[in-house]
């Protein structure tokens, strides 16, 4: 729902000039925008001092197909932004 209501209102990163959603499985989110497919669980466990989420496979994962889209050579800048970012 978060993501859709940023799509139809050209909110959050839906007000750069281009935005990708990548999640391990295919959905449509809104009619014209589907998800990224990246082969990996994004399940991880939690660890450390401050039992923060192990995930760096999966930020791997991501970049990765971020890489093998290419898309990102057409523009000045890259950002990751999660969906309850604010900025």
């Amino acid at each position: 729902v978060l993501l859709a209501m940023q799509y139809t209102e050209r909110r959050s990163l839906f007000a750069c000039d281009q935005a990708a959603i990548f999640s391990n499985k295919s959905l449509e989110v809104v009619p014209g925008l589907r998800t990224n497919l990246v082969n990996k669980s994004l399940s991880c466990k939690l660890g450390g001092e401050f039992k923060t989420a192990l995930n760096t496979a999966i930020f791997d994962a991501v970049w990765s197909k971020v890489i093998d889209d290419g898309i990102f050579k057409l523009y000045s800048w890259t950002v990751k932004v999660d969906p309850d970012c604010v900025f």
